[in-house]
């Protein structure tokens, strides 16, 4: 049959992935239970789509023609769809590329033929034609072809046990609507019966059956069938009698004590329960007394032990004749035979199971109700044991969460912590069937330490990007002032003072270079320009730091205990960005170690792991408590005295090293120090040495300049030092004033400000181009707004010169003299 497909979006490729071995081994024990094949196929498909997988399923009918089963496409299939691609069926599971499956031919309006896909084949059995499932989603790898086996073996089972029972089903109406057998007619009920027997896919079907075909063919009130399996009783009745509860427990325990006789070659169940299965009891004269006439036959395997009884029951005293009790022999032989081969099929599925949960990273625990561990996968016991405490007591969040699924039918999940480690676990719990269908929970445990990881660093970048953003505007209202003050004292300090007003000076300029310092680390963090890279070997930074802190070291009396990995590969990095990284990490080690008591040690490695190169620096300082580890990145954020610390180091480090695409985190208990790891990319093949630029010597010739900003102290600023080299220098406050002094005079050089009212620096430019395109090459740009993208993306588009605000007057001169003499 084709399924009634339901209108479906394309799946949302933005979002997170979804695993896709969890997806499909839970879409095919979804169905483990389905009675019928169209029922396993729809399940499957519906089960998948629901996390974006489209499955479409068919069978081969030759000559390269294919029937759908089920599908969840958003348009039909034809009947017979012929798909030369897939003729023969896969024997092994296969990939296929976006658009490269033949459906994406034979559909071309659904949205799959822009998929990958998957291809396998679950084998047909006997009569039973093979199945084709394909799968179709844009997270499916070729690396999950090696998963497919084990998965389509599952399914395979699942579709035999249904097929079974559908047969079974037909098979028990077609004996229901036959009357009863006598005489020669017992023969073709026998082999009605084994041939029933061969499809039967559980023990109780086998009774059950056994027992329906005993009550037609001997003459008595009852047939039953007791079978001991599995540590538990499985009693199934037929019959024209009908029996009241307490006469049924009766025939249940008169059974149980005659296979208790039978000790040497029973197979003894442990504390048996006994489980009425079905009872096909059609009227007639009730049972109310003890059963007068009971004959049965002992069920004997090829191993020589009982594991069970067929018996008839009559009212009256009359006993069987030779015939009937050949009879009940004939059934218990069919019978033994068919629970050995039920055995063999559930050993075989159990194993398939096992290989299948075995293998699956997950943690697969199996609780009793009060929360005691029946099985375990390899990743259950190691989750669970990382979650118990030293005792081994397993944690008390899981029995509630046990005793809370057993009160409900619904799946719960609680996210775990595993204490004294940074892992976390979420825990899955569903209610199932236990040893002799005991309740019992099915505890699925999944790492999540890396999902949480990487929220806090998006949550953490997102955070850094909010005080980036606020960092930029108040640098440059900050930058201006500061250009102004220790211009200035420059150029106060270039005259001759008494000594007193020259300290004052000396401390206002050395004050203001402070300030300046300060915002220039706030732009550090916030900044996200292209930093200047060239292959660096990370041991050789680190020995560079430890080097430049050897004095402070050996004066602390700090021991450097250095673990460094031999032929490390290079990075691509900017060697004075990370050193600033590395130095900052090291101080605060530093800081850490002289606070704590005992032994100074300082341990620095690093490693090459997978695709990274990583540096480690590990204190045995007093660590870091709980409520401050998560916030070391934080601007201004510092647990240091007033005057010891600003809080930006850790923060600036932050934003440099995820500029060079890194990752740095910390790792800390309290008493047991602080580990520091920094991750950075190893360098790409091909990667070559920036040459950096050459310094252009101080001096310049006399030239006229143009000077735009809309602060008139820069204005005055720039006017007085150049003024001093003997330029002829004008100044104005914005853009139009600027064009228009352009269009009356020429002028050797530009000096400009980007961000200004009216006109701003970067139109200012574009009507240079246009106006004056000779005077393009003149123009230098000043700004205190160093970050902002589009300030970032116009300078580096005009290879203009550029000062950063506050600028240092030696700076000017030079950029000065680059213009005028490259004019």
């Amino acid at each position: 049959m084709t399924a009634h497909p339901e209108r479906l979006r394309e799946p949302d490729h933005e979002a997170s992935p979804p695993d896709v071995l969890r997806v499909l081994t839970e879409a095919v024990a979804a169905v483990a239970r389905a009675r019928t094949p169209p029922d396993v196929y729809e399940g499957v498909c519906r089960a998948l789509a629901e996390h974006g997988i489209i499955a479409v399923i068919l069978s081969p009918r030759g000559s390269g023609l294919y029937v759908p089963l089920a599908h969840r496409l958003d348009n039909p299939l034809p009947h017979l769809l012929a798909l030369p691609g897939l003729e023969p069926p896969p024997l092994q599971p296969r990939y296929y590329g976006r658009g490269e499956h033949p459906l994406a031919a034979a559909l071309p309006g659904a949205f799959v033929s822009h998929l990958p896909a998957l291809v396998a084949t679950v084998p047909g059995e006997q009569d039973t034609p093979p199945v084709v499932v394909c799968l179709f989603g844009a997270m499916l790898t070729p690396a999950h072809c090696a998963a497919m086996p084990a998965i389509i073996a599952l399914l395979g089972a699942i579709l035999a046990r249904a097929v079974g029972e559908q047969r079974l089903r037909e098979l028990t109406a077609r004996l229901e609507q036959r009357p009863q057998r006598t005489g020669t007619d017992a023969l073709a009920a026998l082999h009605e019966l084994s041939t029933a027997l061969a499809t039967a896919t559980t023990h109780s079907d086998a009774a059950r059956l056994a027992a329906r075909v005993l009550a037609r063919s001997v003459p008595s009130d009852v047939a039953a069938v007791l079978l001991c399996v599995e540590r538990r009783h499985t009693l199934a009745l037929a019959g024209r009698a009908s029996l009241a509860l307490a006469l049924t427990q009766t025939l249940t325990d008169r059974l149980t004590a005659r296979l208790a006789g039978m000790a040497d070659t029973h197979a003894t169940c442990a504390s048996p329960q006994s489980a009425l299965v079905e009872t096909s009891l059609t009227g007639g004269v009730p049972l109310v007394g003890p059963p007068r006439a009971v004959t049965d036959v002992p069920i004997v395997t090829g191993s020589g032990r009982v594991t069970g009884l067929v018996a008839v029951v009559d009212l009256g005293e009359t006993a069987p004749t030779p015939d009937h009790i050949r009879l009940l022999d004939t059934v218990a032989g069919l019978l033994a035979v068919a629970l050995e081969r039920l055995s063999g099929a559930r050993l075989a599925e159990h194993e398939r199971l096992s290989a299948l949960i075995e293998g699956i990273t997950d943690g697969v625990v199996l609780l009793d109700a009060g929360g005691r561990v029946l099985a375990a996968n390899p990743a259950g016991r190691d989750l669970l044991a990382a979650l118990s405490d030293a005792t081994g007591a397993i944690p008390t969040s899981i029995h509630e969460l046990v005793a809370a699924t057993l009160a409900g039918d619904t799946p719960k999940t609680v996210e775990l912590s595993i204490s004294g480690a940074p892992r976390h676990v979420s825990a899955t719990a569903a209610r199932v069937s236990g040893v002799a269908g005991a309740p019992a929970v099915a505890l699925t445990l999944h790492d999540t330490t890396e999902a949480v990881l990487m929220r806090e660093r998006l949550f953490q970048s997102e955070k850094m990007a909010s005080v980036g953003q606020l960092v930029s505007g108040v640098a440059h209202e900050l930058n201006n002032p500061l250009t102004g003050i220790l211009g200035f004292a420059q150029l106060l300090l270039a005259r001759a003072l008494d000594p007193d007003s020259r300290r004052y000076v000396e401390t206002i300029a050395g004050e203001a270079e402070r300030a300046s310092k300060i915002v220039q680390n706030l732009l550090s963090f916030a900044r996200r320009r292209r930093p200047e890279k060239t292959l660096v070997n990370l041991t050789t930074l680190v020995e560079r730091v430890l080097e430049l802190r050897e004095y402070e070291l050996r004066v602390h009396d700090i021991a450097v205990h250095r673990d460094y990995a031999p032929d490390l590969p290079p990075c691509f990095v900017d060697p004075h960005q990370i050193q600033q990284v590395l130095l900052n990490v090291l101080i605060n080690a530093e800081q850490a170690v002289k606070s704590g008591r005992g032994p100074r040690r300082i341990t620095v490695r690093t490693a090459s792991v997978a695709s990274w190169v990583r540096v480690t620096v590990q204190d045995n300082g007093p660590g870091i408590p709980p409520e401050h580890l998560r916030r070391v990145f934080d601007p201004f954020f510092t647990t240091k005295p007033v005057g010891e610390g600003t809080g930006l180091g850790l923060t600036i480090s932050f934003g440099i090293v995820e500029e060079h695409h890194g990752r740095i985190s910390v790792d800390s208990r309290p008493g047991e120090g602080a580990t520091v790891t920094i991750d950075l990319p190893i360098a790409p093949e091909g990667a070559r040495i920036d040459t950096p630029a050459t310094p252009v010597p101080s001096g310049a010739p006399r030239s006229r300049i143009l000077v735009v900003d809309d602060e008139q102290a820069i204005r005055d600023l720039l006017v007085g030092l150049l003024s001093m080299e003997g330029h002829q220098v004008e100044a104005v406050r914005t853009g139009m004033e600027a064009l228009q002094r352009l269009a009356e005079h020429p002028y050797d050089a530009i000096i400009t400000d980007i961000r200004m009212p009216e006109m701003d620096g970067i139109e200012f430019y574009n009507r240079i181009l246009h106006d004056h395109p000779e005077l393009a090459r003149r123009v230098i740009f000043t700004t205190g707004d160093t970050i902002s993208p589009d300030t970032r993306a116009f300078v580096e588009a005009t290879t203009a010169p550029f000062l950063a605000k506050p600028f240092q007057l030696r700076a000017v001169r030079e950029v000065v003299r680059a213009v005028v003499e490259g004019a």
